[in-house]
């Protein structure tokens, strides 16, 4: 197995769902989600042979119809973050060990335009996160 060399990324058609939608779910539709994020994500970074010892930054683009606030975005990205920990891809989704960045840009609601979303982690070899 090869292990993936950063920096790393990603695009996929599996959209986001908001915080709001996602905590509402019945559990089994919460663990159908994860799956597709794992099957997502899977296919494109393959389980890596062991955790890695160094910090990590991610950074998670939605390209979506329609905005949501912060709080939504991030409690949407949980299950895909924790999929990233359980591929090796991140140590632990603590903040010891990775900054999440959480973005978001609207696309024209033209039907052509599909949503995606857009993954990238690298290495960070600065001094600890701080956060505000």
């Amino acid at each position: 197995m090869v292990d993936l060399k950063m920096p790393a990324e990603m695009v996929t058609d599996t959209q986001l769902k908001s915080g709001n939608i996602f905590l509402r779910m019945h559990w089994a539709a919460r663990a159908r989600y994860k799956e597709t994020w794992m099957a997502a994500v899977g296919f494109h970074w393959h389980r890596q042979s062991k955790k890695p010892d160094v910090r990590r930054m991610v950074t998670i683009v939605s390209h979506r119809r329609k905005i949501l606030d912060d709080d939504n975005l991030r409690t949407g990205c949980k299950p895909l973050v924790d999929v990233l920990v359980e591929l090796n891809l991140l140590r632990d989704d603590s903040p010891e060990w990775v900054k999440v960045f959480y973005v978001q840009h609207t696309i024209s609601h033209n039907p052509e335009d599909k949503p995606y979303t857009q993954i990238t982690i690298d290495d960070y070899h600065g001094s600890k996160f701080h956060t505000i």
